[in-house]
């Protein structure tokens, strides 16, 4: 059974592939280049330990590029971009529970929670029909 890999075809299809391709980037660059994705994010490590690298080149960087590299592969199935999208629903659930919990209302926590408002909002979009 051979992949047939096949490049969107109208509006709502590309931006649901972009946010796919935004998470295989965002991956590579927590899996490559954690500590300048941690400073981008106002955030460091504990001294003397490393642990925290390989939480984000891990379980971070690996399961956004694993998830966005297969969504774009097998393009056009609605059900994972749906999957896609509820995935970053969440995330902007707890970036949401973050901005009144911990009260953290910085440029890069605000600049992410609209990120992953676009990265969850333009998938579910395409699945629905909102954009065509």
């Amino acid at each position: 059974m051979a992949i047939e890999f096949i490049l969107p075809q109208s509006l709502g299809e590309w931006l649901a592939w972009l946010c796919a391709l935004g998470t295989v980037l965002v991956g590579l660059a927590l899996m490559f280049a954690p500590r300048k994705m941690l400073a981008a994010d106002d955030l460091q490590l504990v001294e003397g330990t490393t642990a925290g690298l390989s939480a984000l080149r891990g379980p971070f960087g690996g399961v956004y590029v694993g998830f966005g590299l297969v969504v774009m592969m097998l393009h056009p199935q609605p059900l994972l971009y749906l999957a896609l999208g509820g995935a970053f629903v969440f995330a902007v659930i707890g970036r949401i529970i973050a901005l009144v919990i911990d009260k953290s209302w910085g440029p890069t926590v605000i600049a992410g929670t609209i990120a992953e408002i676009f990265a969850a909002f333009f998938p579910i979009a395409y699945v629905f029909g909102w954009i065509v």
